[in-house]
C-alpha cells in the first residue's frame, strides 16, 4: 500500500509542476513580449538571429575547410561562439522574470511538504515515489511527442 501511494504521489506531483511551469512561464514570457519596449525585442531578436547566422556561417567555414582539406588527414573544426558573449543586461532582466514566478515556487514546496509528511509518518517509500516520478516523466514526454507528431 505504501508503494501505491508514493507512487500515485509522485505521479501526480511531477505532472503538477510540469503543468504549473509550463502554463506560468508561456503567460510569462506572452506578458514579456507584450510589455516589452523596442530596445527588449530587438535584443531577443539579435540573440537567435546571431545563433542562427553563427550555425550557419561555422557550417559554411567547415564545408570550405572540408573540400580545402580533403586530402589531408586532419580537419579542424570551427570554434564555437562563447555563451557569455550573447548575454547582455536586457537578456538577463528577461531571464530573471520568467524564472523567478510565485507559482512555480509554490508548485516545487508542495512537493517537498508532500515528501515530509510522507517522511514524518513513516509512510515514505523512496522507490514507489521516485517510481510515481519517472512514469510521470515518460508520460509527459510521450503527450508532447504525440502533440508535437499531430502537429
Amino acid at each position: 500500500m505504501e508503494f501505491i501511494v508514493n507512487f500515485i504521489f509522485g505521479f501526480f506531483s511531477f505532472c503538477f509542476i510540469v503543468l504549473v511551469v509550463f502554463f506560468v512561464q508561456a503567460n510569462s514570457i506572452k506578458k514579456i513580449l507584450n510589455n516589452a519596449n523596442k530596445e527588449e525585442l530587438e535584443s531577443l531578436q539579435n540573440i537567435y538571429v546571431d545563433k542562427y547566422e553563427d550555425k550557419e556561417e561555422d557550417e559554411i567555414n567547415f564545408n570550405k575547410k572540408w573540400n580545402e582539406d580533403i586530402g589531408k588527414v586532419s580537419v579542424e573544426i570551427p570554434k564555437k561562439s562563447k555563451f557569455f558573449s550573447s548575454i547582455n543586461l536586457s537578456s538577463i532582466k528577461n531571464g530573471f522574470k520568467i524564472f523567478f514566478i510565485p507559482l512555480r515556487i509554490l508548485a516545487y514546496i508542495l512537493f517537498v511538504v508532500g515528501f515530509f509528511i510522507l517522511l514524518r509518518n513513516d509512510y515514505l517509500n523512496l522507490v514507489g515515489l521516485f517510481s510515481g516520478v519517472l512514469v510521470a516523466n515518460v508520460f509527459v514526454v510521450f503527450v508532447l511527442a504525440l502533440k508535437n507528431r499531430a502537429n
